[in-house]
């Protein structure tokens, strides 16, 4: 099968005495790709790329204001994991609204992943995972005030434990909201976790964690005030 490429690439870039090209004012650039809409990956059929990028609005290149990239990239419409058919991956990304990209404030990124829709955890199927990050609001990266993550992740809904099925698990964290990060103040970070909803223990099934943990809100590390842990554990539903 002959191969049925489009690709448009249009471009602005905006110059003036207030925005200049050099200081990556004002700068635009549009991607978009598809291959053919049938056939096998041979052929790249069903493949779409598409990429979005801008400068800064103001400020200068220099201090990364401003500045956005998206990319979204899916994998053909049907067929099989050994084709990457239905992979799907977007990735979101901002850098300082204002300050100075040495401070990292207010960077933002965002990445969603799934994979194949059918088959077994051999093809890798129906895992997602997603992955949320944001820099601090204010302040200085060095003390890692307000730095917040957050990631989610699933295996395959249907199986046994060793397809690795209804596999969950979740994390956030946040560092400290005031103070200095070598006092610990204010650190907080949970994490919950699940396996298989069905079957028995052998294979693992429902099996929960939950883990919550914060450090002092006042005082000094070294002395250990208000530090806090959490933990719950349960067995399979039934023996």
């Amino acid at each position: 099968m002959t191969a049925l490429i489009n690709i448009h690439s249009p471009e602005e870039i905006v110059s003036s005495a207030e925005t200049s090209a050099f200081a990556g004012d004002a700068v635009e650039a549009f991607t978009s790709w598809s291959g053919p809409t049938t056939g096998d990956l041979f052929s790249g059929g069903s493949v779409e790329a598409y990429t979005s990028w801008s400068g800064p609005a103001t400020g200068t290149r220099e201090t990364g204001d401003s500045v956005e990239a998206f990319t979204s990239w899916s994998g053909p419409a049907t067929g099989e994991v050994d084709r990457g058919d239905n992979v799907e991956a977007f990735t979101s990304w901002s850098g300082p609204a204002t300050g100075d990209a040495q401070r990292g404030d207010n960077v933002q990124a965002f990445t969603s992943w799934s994979g194949p829709t059918a088959g077994d955890r051999d093809a890798g199927d129906n895992v997602e995972a997603f992955t949320s990050w944001s820099g601090p609001a204010t302040g200085d990266a060095q003390r890692g005030d307000n730095v917040q993550a957050f990631t989610s992740w699933s295996g395959p809904t249907a199986g046994d434990r060793d397809a690795g099925d209804n596999v969950e698990a979740f994390t956030s964290w946040s560092g400290p909201a005031t103070g200095d990060a070598q006092r610990g103040d204010n650190v907080q970070a949970f994490t919950s976790w699940s396996g298989p909803m069905a079957g028995d223990r052998d294979a693992g099934d429902n099996v929960e964690a939950f883990t919550s943990w914060s450090g002092p809100v006042t005082g000094d590390t070294e002395t250990g005030d208000s530090v806090q842990a959490f933990t719950s554990w349960s067995g399979p539903a039934r023996a």
